[in-house]
């Protein structure tokens, strides 16, 4: 089949079916209808492994009736009088067999399969299907959406695959190219409300002559309509999105029909129980409701994504809307909605429950993933219920989100249920009035607030968590006004919450007033003290989202002081406090004084690529107040430095609005106060986080030539950095072993030794102690059975490897130089260039290149990668070496060519070059792993993250003895 239009993206899924096929005799691709099966098994099997010997055969079986038997079918279409014939012709030769779209004729496709691979013993087959074919030995290759951009930044939507192909497609069809930021920002909307189906995405693109993206989003709610080809292009079930999900609907059985018709009415990720409660019909057990995900996850109905030990469901957005419409035909839908709005009240009752006696990361999941539900399910109560109960019990949980990014829904949600429901003594009317009072401060409506928390507690019926509510709402106003009032607000309601054992809700208007109160002149000391104590008594009720609260306003007070070594300790103690659970309030505030101690540390320059990062984590969750935040942080930072003209644009990107924080601004910088609310500019924003990058990548280049320069002795880099640093000390430079983010022993043996209680306050003797030489590797020693413990240690051309009780050997790639890199430094970002090497200079590419000479050079790389996979296969070391090291040399040729005189632009093409290099050296690198270890390939697959900044961080710990060409030898305790 000869492609007429470019295969974009799926870089991963083709290198991994491309590796599959030559180890596996069945392999099966698996997805969705409209997903992109079919595609990349023929852009696989027809170029990839052109190499691969044998005979190449392709079977479309969309056109082939059901039935028992379609050897005869199958024949035909492959030229042959039967099936015997075809298998007379293969005999023991190699040959390659493509099998399209067998989910119709599964049982067949599955009985033929088994035929041929018995006939034919040197035959490999690659089948697609919405579901695994079930023959021994199948090799099941799940196919996802395409990816979507993490932002709606102009080069995140250029790079991402999911809006590269709607580009290109839209393109082709006779659009106008994206030109603004608004655009692109459609564009990655579109894309993410299509769920990244490359079907939907192109039928979308196909209509982008005669519509923008924005108006193609509006349309959305019709898109069954909208998504579809008139003229007879293709086959009949890809000329629309409905056709295509039609297909697969039809393949199920009444009972899943009708199963499935009811998840119509999530509005997000479920669970089990929920979907039990929802969409079970009468007669099925929990057992028979986990058999029919089983079977919709099989058919590619339903995604399956696990969450620590619970495993989350979810139905891409236009198989949602499909559901929803047949259970409205079948007249299901009342009884649905009534279902579902029940087992979401119940689930809010649980959650505050819960969250009663202490935030874990258990019930922060437990609201966070729910949000969507919670809010969809308020929508229902509007519409059907005559009562506020249901809908206020909806709403109270949905406290916990304001300061997360969704404060602009939990007020809207608040007002339309009190707008319903003006007046009325239900239970929990109170609660309602209380978090909408809070929900409206960050959009700056503070009057609206005051008159909603002065109502509360003026009513003889609030409960004391309206109160405590109300009085936090009121602490916030004042303290946006400056009034001395603030505090005393925060006291009484801390005071009322520990009257009524709220202890979470007390700790946090603790922690609320302690910040305020420190930043007083002389008040410092007396506010650590009263953190401490709040965070040993979180961390006695287990209560982690209190704890990382206590030490994230710690952090900022000893930030805001600048003192450093403290201030690092208590960082670092927040780091390790907010791993493993979702927090993003936490992840925000930690990002932004990350930034800031750099800054203070090491400079300005150094300090670039964090406020990036930190802006990029702000932007992420919407939060304006942290974006704001943020650029005002690292505008007076570059102010101190002398870098006016960043700091003006950082401030010309401040978003306007209200931005509102106890955990405020790190530094006192009058003009960023003053600074004016962002204009109209919607590129500001896009231009500050380009300048950050472009510092950063400067920053970087000069740190790598620094690095690859050989010292005054002749020795290597490696001795080099031994003889600096000593055994866990800093270097000459004063920076500590971990780069930018990387916590000095004062901070990270502090913590690892003395347990998580005592590190709220610990300071003096047991810091001092700390810092001895190998106090870091005795306080990793001492935490022996609260984390894992691993080794990756290289000898000659072997490194060795030990994870989860298992030993394996593998031989040298440069991917495994780059991990172990990583593995060394768990948590912390190193610059793609600081992994390539890219400030050495081993030739030049010359002052510039034309487009021709970087297609020869790009040309070289990829057939370098494809012959060092070829290297490896074969067995041949030194051939892999050779071609690795050209392929280094050529890396770092490309990045001098464009890194010329510090340059922004040159400068981020050489991070270009390197971050492309790196990302290819771990995948292949991952991939070996993966096939030697797989425990260890699942692991580093989830831990590992690859671009500009590289890092590796564990859901939980693993304490790693890394030893890059060392002997082996036994790890002291």
């Amino acid at each position: 089949m000869a492609a007429i239009s470019a295969f974009l993206g799926r870089d991963e899924e083709r290198a991994r079916l491309a590796a599959l096929v030559p180890a596996r005799r069945l392999v099966t691709v698996v997805g969705p209808g409209g997903i992109g099966k079919t595609r990349l098994a023929y852009e696989v099997c027809e170029h990839a492994l052109a190499a691969l010997p044998g005979t190449r055969h392709r079977c479309e079986l969309a056109s082939v009736a059901a039935r028992d038997d379609i050897g005869a079918e199958v024949a035909g279409q492959l030229g042959f009088p039967s099936l015997e014939a075809f298998l007379v012709r293969l005999g023991d030769e190699p040959a390659l067999l493509v099998l399209d779209n067998c989910e119709h004729v599964r049982a067949a496709a599955a009985a033929l399969c088994r035929r041929l691979l018995d006939a034919s013993p040197a035959l490999r087959i690659v089948a697609t299907s919405r579901e695994p074919l079930g023959v021994d030995g199948e090799e099941v290759l799940p196919l996802g959406p395409l990816a979507l951009p993490p932002s709606a930044d102009r080069a995140d939507v250029d790079a991402a695959p999911a809006t590269r192909l709607f580009e290109e497609r839209a393109r082709s069809a006779g659009a106008r190219p994206p030109a603004s930021d608004a655009d692109f920002a459609a564009i990655a909307e579109l894309c993410r409300r299509l769920d990244g189906v490359p079907l939907a995405i192109e039928l979308a693109a196909a209509r982008a002559r005669s519509l923008t993206p924005a108006e193609l989003i509006a349309l959305l709610d019709r898109r069954f309509d909208v998504l579809r080809r008139d003229e007879p292009v293709g086959r009949a079930r890809h000329r629309s999105l409905r056709a295509a999900i039609d297909a697969s609907y039809g393949l199920l059985d009444a009972q899943e029909q009708s199963f499935f018709r009811a998840l119509g009415v999530f509005a997000g990720p479920f669970d089990a129980d929920l979907a039990h409660a929802v969409a079970a019909g009468p007669g099925v057990d929990r057992l028979g409701t986990l058999d029919l995900l089983a079977r919709l996850v099989d058919r590619s109905l339903v995604a399956a994504e696990p969450h620590g030990a619970l495993t989350r469901y979810r139905l891409l957005d236009s198989l949602r809307h499909y559901a929803a419409e047949r259970a409205r035909e079948a007249g299901e839908w009342a009884g649905c909605v009534d279902r579902f709005v029940d087992a979401m009240a119940a689930h809010a009752d649980g959650v505050m429950e819960a969250g009663m006696r202490r935030w874990t990361a258990e019930v922060m999941e437990a609201l966070f993933a729910h949000l969507g539900n919670f809010f969809a399910a308020i929508d229902r109560c509007l519409e059907t219920d005559l009562q506020a109960a249901r809908a206020f019990r909806i709403l109270l949980p949905c406290w916990g989100a304001i300061h997360q990014g969704r404060a602009t829904e939990v007020a809207a949600a608040g007002e339309r249920v009190l707008a319903r429901w003006p007046e009325g003594a239900e239970p929990l009317r109170a609660e309602a009035l209380a978090v909408t009072a809070s929900a409206s401060l960050p959009a700056g409506r503070f009057e609206r607030a005051q008159d909603l928390a002065e109502r509360v507690l003026g009513s003889p019926a609030a409960s004391p968590l309206a109160r405590v509510i109300a009085l936090r709402a009121l602490g916030v106003g004042a303290m946006h006004r400056g009034e001395d009032a603030a505090s005393a607000h925060f006291r009484r309601g801390a005071a009322e919450a520990y009257a009524a054992e709220l202890g979470p809700f007390a700790r946090e208007l603790v922690v609320c007033a302690a910040v305020l109160e420190g930043s007083r002149p002389g008040a410092l000391d007396a506010a650590l003290a009263e953190l401490g104590r709040a965070c040993a008594e979180a961390t006695e009720a287990d209560d982690r989202i209190g704890r990382v609260w206590a030490l994230v306003a710690r952090t900022h007070l000893l930030v805001r002081a600048e003192r450093l070594v403290d201030a690092r300790a208590a960082l670092a103690e927040a780091e390790r406090a907010r791993e493993g659970f979702t927090y993003p309030y936490g992840a925000m505030v930690i990002a932004r004084l990350r930034a800031a101690l750099i800054g203070l540390e090491r400079g300005w320059a150094a300090s670039c690529h964090a406020w990036r990062a930190a802006l990029d984590v702000a932007t992420a969750a919407g939060e304006l107040a942290e974006i704001a935040l943020t650029l005002r942080a690292a505008a007076a930072l570059a102010r101190r430095a002398g870098d006016v003209e960043t700091a003006a644009r950082l401030l010309a990107a401040v978003p306007a609005g209200t931005h509102l924080s106890v955990n405020g601004d790190v530094f006192d910088d009058p003009e960023a106060g003053a600074a004016p609310a962002a204009t109209a500019d919607t590129g500001a924003l896009r231009r500050a986080r380009e300048r950050l990058a472009a510092l950063a990548g400067g920053a970087a280049q000069a740190e790598a030539a620094r690095a690859a320069a050989p010292p005054a002795d002749g020795g290597g880099v490696a001795a080099r950095d031994e003889s600096e640093r000593g055994d866990g000390g800093p270097a000459r430079d004063g920076t500590w072993p971990g780069g930018d983010g990387g916590a000095p022993p004062t901070a990270r043996g502090a913590h690892e030794a003395g347990g998580d209680r005592e590190g709220c306050g610990r300071a003096g003797a047991e810091r001092d102690a700390s810092e001895r030489p190998g106090a870091l590797r005795g306080a990793a020693a001492g935490r022996a059975g609260a984390e894992a413990r691993a080794t990756l240690a290289r000898t000659g051309d072997v490194w060795t490897v030990r994870f989860a009780g298992r030993e394996t050997q593998l031989r040298h790639v440069k991917g495994l130089a780059d991990l172990a890199a990583l593995l060394a430094r768990p948590g912390e970002e190193l610059h793609c260039l600081q992994l390539a090497g890219g400030g050495a200079d081993d030739g030049d590419a010359g002052p510039l290149l034309d487009a021709r000479a970087r297609a020869e050079y790009q040309a070289r790389v990829r057939a370098l990668q494809a012959e060092i996979d070829e290297a490896h296969e074969r067995g041949d070391p030194g051939g892999a070496e050779r071609a690795e090291a050209e392929l280094d040399a050529l890396v770092r040729q490309l990045s001098a060519a464009f890194g010329l005189g510090g340059r922004a632009r040159r400068a981020g093409a050489a991070a270009e070059r390197a971050r492309s290099a790196v990302a290819w050296r771990i995948r292949a690198a991952l991939k070996r792993i993966a096939t030697a270890h797989p425990e260890l390939g699942r692991h580093l697959e989830n831990a590992v993250r690859t671009g500009t900044w590289c890092c590796y961080r564990p859901e939980t710990d693993v304490s790693w003895d890394v030893r890059p060409g060392a002997e082996t030898r036994g790890r002291s305790a």
